[in-house]
């Protein structure tokens, strides 16, 4: 498909407020503007989306000046025009979008490359360094990831973090370009399942009692989410349970919050539904009590020969940070059905899912493993299944298949009605919304196989 003019405007204009321009050292045609506005109504969109799915309001996009800024920069400066370019297009062609440009988004980012190199040679007094090189190392970091040069799109995160450390100090930074630096590090630590680099400076506060309550006094239902967790704590550390209270505090707010919900939304609220999201994802990102998962899915490789009574618990434990992670993941996704396609990285996190679980038990059916935490096993499985009939994933049928071994034990045979079901998940984390479609799925395949009838 050719990018085309139609293609920008499938979402919000945000882009529709930026300009006018005084000057401009690029040359200003129909295909740079077009560059321009990709950046703006799709890049910019997938970064702050957040506010872009709660507000639904173009005009109060809260970094709306420093973003008329960086488009005029743009314009102003090659350096940062080519490095912006560099990565649009590799976006564009990861998508398989295309583009109407002769120059290769390889050549474009060689030029950024060796521009933004000598300026930083050439600029020594770093108290007149153009903060918008931050943005230009974000591009690029963009490019090398859609590119899978994940070594290089990691040095890139890093090298932003220490330039911006040591010139302005993070906490201190331009909110607009720390939140970039925050959200390309995060995506790409969700993305290669490594540690990120940006300190923990910048995680918001939670919610007070008071807006708790309130949400609740409008909402019941809501007051039962994530309460089911508490009853794992062999498998849920503390420290674990910790983040998982504040994924179960974000899921309560964006669920009262969500368009069409019954409380409206402020820009506050949306930056904080922002910054708690990456927040919770750098949290439990860092949290690693397996110091390298292993991603092979022969389970032949994980016998063990004597096994104590507890020696499953940190595999257990790793499934379930995995299946947080990509609940998350989603959730912060789920509207942009591009980013799902056949290449994104949750298909790699389902793999690595089944894989933990392999782990747990490499011949025996897997619910026996989780004995005293089937419910939780199925809120794992019911996630997997989600994620991977929504991406078309080959875990697909190993996921409907555990599923279908766990619930009986859950529900009981009479009882593996849709209800029963979304009641046990909605005690962990669930929202009908994304996941209704895949659960009349897995509860239609459970009665057809209690039924002997597998090919209706």
């Amino acid at each position: 498909m050719k990018f085309s003019s139609s293609q920008l405007h499938q979402e919000p204009r945000i882009g529709s407020k930026v300009d006018p321009f005084n000057s401009t050292k690029v040359t200003v045609n129909a295909w740079s503007m077009s560059v321009l506005e990709y950046y703006i109504e799709f890049v910019t969109h997938a970064v702050f989306k957040a506010e872009s799915t709660f507000l639904e309001l173009p005009n109060h996009f809260r970094h709306l000046p420093a973003l008329r800024n960086c488009v005029r920069g743009c314009l102003a400066d090659e350096m940062h025009f080519t490095a912006l370019t560099a990565g649009c297009l590799k976006r564009l062609k990861f998508n398989n979008a295309g583009n109407e440009h002769p120059v290769t988004p390889e050549a474009f980012a060689q030029k950024a490359y060796r521009s933004l190199r000598l300026y930083l040679e050439r600029e020594t007094d770093s108290t007149q360094l153009d903060p918008q090189v931050v943005l230009d190392m974000h591009m690029l970091m963009l490019f090398a990831l859609y590119s899978s040069e994940y070594d290089a799109a990691r040095a890139h995160v890093s090298m932003t973090i220490h330039l911006v450390e040591r010139l302005w100090g993070f906490s201190k930074f331009s909110n607009m370009y720390q939140e970039i630096c925050i959200a390309g590090d995060v995506g790409l630590s969700r993305a290669t399942f490594c540690k990120p680099i940006t300190p923990r400076t910048w995680y918001p506060p939670p919610l007070s009692n008071v807006q708790t309550f309130e949400i609740f006094a409008r909402q019941p239902s809501l007051r039962f989410l994530g309460t089911d967790f508490s009853h794992h704590r062999a498998i849920a550390s503390e420290d674990l349970r910790f983040i998982i209270a504040s994924l179960v505090q974000f899921l309560v707010f964006a669920r009262a919050h969500y368009p069409g919900a019954s409380v409206a939304t402020s820009a506050t609220d949306a930056r904080w539904l922002h910054l708690t999201a990456h927040a919770i994802l750098h949290r439990l990102l860092s949290y690693q009590p397996l110091a390298e998962p292993t991603l092979s899915l022969q389970p032949s490789i994980y016998v063990h020969e004597s096994p104590s009574p507890h020696s499953h618990l940190p595999h257990q434990r790793e499934s379930l940070r995995i299946a947080l992670i990509i609940f998350l993941s989603f959730l912060t996704t789920f509207l942009a059905p591009t980013s799902l396609g056949r290449q994104h990285p949750l298909r790699l996190k389902l793999a690595l899912l089944q894989s933990e679980n392999c782990r747990v038990t490499p011949q025996a059916p897997l619910f026996r493993s989780w004995e005293g935490h089937e419910d939780l096993l199925l809120w794992i499985l019911s996630i997997g299944h989600c994620i991977s009939s929504i991406t078309k994933s080959e875990q697909l049928t190993w996921y409907e298949d555990r599923a279908v071994e766990t619930v009986e034990t859950v529900v009981g045979a009479s009882e593996r009605t849709f209800e029963k079901v979304q009641g046990f998940l909605e005690r962990f984390a669930y929202w009908d919304m994304v996941q209704r479609e895949s659960l009349v799925q897995l509860v239609d395949t459970f009665r057809r196989r209690a039924s002997g009838n597998t090919f209706d």
